[in-house]
Parts: C-alpha cells; structure tokens; sequence
C-alpha cells in the first residue's frame, strides 16, 4: 500500500514506506530518511506491519511539511518555514520533537520566537512545554490584554505565578518614599488613602482570581488607566494636594502606563529563576 511522496516528482527515492494522517490520508516516505533525520521511527506502540501503513496523530498537512523539510539534504528545493502560518510551525514543532527530529524542530523554535508577538499565548505554552525561556520572554508581555483563560489553565502554578510577577506586580508596586534632607520619609497622611483610591478594588482579591482576571479581561479592563490619572493624593491636614505626594504619583502612573503598554517588563525567565532558588 505505497503512495507517492511529497516531494514528488523532484524525490526519485523509491517509496518503502505509508503513513496514514489523523484524517487518514496516506503519505509515502523512506525509512532509511525518517531513520536518519529522526530519533527513531515509528514510535513504540505505533503499528508496524508488512504493506500497512503506520498510523500518526498528525494531519496530514503536518506530515507532509515535516517530511519535506527531512528532504531538504537531499533536494535543491526548501520548504520555508517562515512561509507557515505561526500555528502551522507549531504543529510541525510539535511533531519535530515527538519523533526527534532535531534540527527541524531547533528551527521551529526560532520561527515561533520571531512570532510571539502574533501569537503571545500558542508562543508562550511553546516555550514553556520545551523549555525555551526565550520564546515565553518574548511572548509574555504581549499576553496581556489578551483574553487567556484557557491559555492560562494549561500554566502549572509556578509558571502562572511568574507571569503574575512579571506583568501584574510591575503595576502595583508603587515608586519608593520621598527622602527629605533630615533623612526623613515624607509622611502627610495622604499617601494611603491615593493608593486604596487607585488599586483597591484589587487589594483584597484573591491571587489566583486575580491572574484569571487579568487573563480574562485584559490589564486595562482590570487596571484602567484612569484610576491613576483621576486620583490624586491629598493632604488630610489642609485638604489639598500633596506636591510631593504628586510627583511620586506621576511616577506611578508612568509605571502603569509602562506596564499596561507592555514595556519594561522583567522578563518571564527572571522571575522563574528567582521562584526556584
């Protein structure tokens, strides 16, 4: 039960072995390619039987681009994975490392990196699942007013919490206290009431809710930029604004603004490193 190659015509290899796709097209291939090119095909527990061909969880688009990319030592012509949609790279990058196929699958990880602004989430679960701490730092920050839930399920606690840190925590976290020149920390009295005015609608809510929140709705929706800029910090000794206060405030609200926008953020591999030691 041979079929023909993908590569054909330009493949002259004679065709020993079928594959069958997960829509059951059957695909024709050399095992001597697949023995070469691949840490070991077909996999244990996958049939293997005289003129029946091997059956795979891949589609057959999938199939076909892996295996003309296994041809590419041996044929002038290139299959471009940059002329893939970012999901087709990530399917055939999946497939590359299921069967061990190095090389191609070393090449779709940098394609999916140059990607991950596209496609943040698919980018960042990439990452994740091999390891690749580069592709979650460039798909992280661009996760953000995305909606993620689902996404974000398929995080272990210790990724979804290194997410949390890196993005979220960056908007909470406040500019250090005025120092004045008796070395003293500036205190009006007005400086906690501004925080609870911008932030505390979030200062009771649960961690996880707040990761899934965020996910959810996006950075804007659960942070809105107005709660900065229409608040302002007074003091409670004559009822008007604090201009020390002020300008720490401003420095805050660029820090937001900075980090709804998705810029300056610790990068993703940081704050892993820092969870595990």
């Amino acid at each position: 039960m041979l079929t023909h190659c993908p590569c054909a015509p330009a493949c002259t290899i004679a065709v020993d072995l079928t594959l069958r796709s997960s829509e059951s097209i059957l695909i024709g291939t050399h095992s001597a390619m697949l023995a070469n090119g691949t840490g070991g095909f077909p996999l244990v527990g996958m049939v293997e039987a005289a003129d029946e061909p091997i059956d795979c969880t891949e589609a057959a688009g999938t199939l076909k681009t892996l295996l003309k990319l296994l041809h590419e030592h041996d044929l002038s012509a290139t299959e471009s994975l940059q002329d893939l949609t970012a999901n087709e790279v990530i399917k055939v990058g999946h497939a590359a490392n299921k069967y061990g196929a190095r090389e191609i699958a070393d090449r779709c990880i940098v394609v999916v990196r140059s990607k991950a602004k596209d496609i943040p989430w698919p980018a960042m679960l990439y990452g994740l699942r091999y390891n690749d701490v580069i592709a979650m730092d460039l798909a992280a920050p661009h996760t953000l007013a995305l909606n993620g839930r689902t996404e974000l399920e398929a995080l272990d606690d210790m990724a979804a919490r290194a997410w949390y840190l890196t993005l979220i925590s960056s908007i909470l976290t406040t500019p250090p206290v005025y120092i004045n020149r008796k070395h003293q920390e500036h205190n009006c009295g007005g400086w906690g009431t501004y925080v609870d005015n911008v932030v505390g609608h979030v200062s009771s809510v649960p961690l996880d809710t707040l990761i899934y929140d965020v996910a959810v709705n996006g950075s804007r929706v659960v942070f809105p930029l107005r709660n900065w800029t229409d608040s302002r910090p007074v003091n409670p000794g004559y009822g008007g604004t604090c201009q020390t206060c002020k300008k720490r405030a401003k420095a805050w609200t660029r820090k937001a603004e900075a980090a709804v926008s998705m810029e300056g953020q610790k990068s993703i591999s940081q704050v892993l490193q820092g969870l595990t030691k």
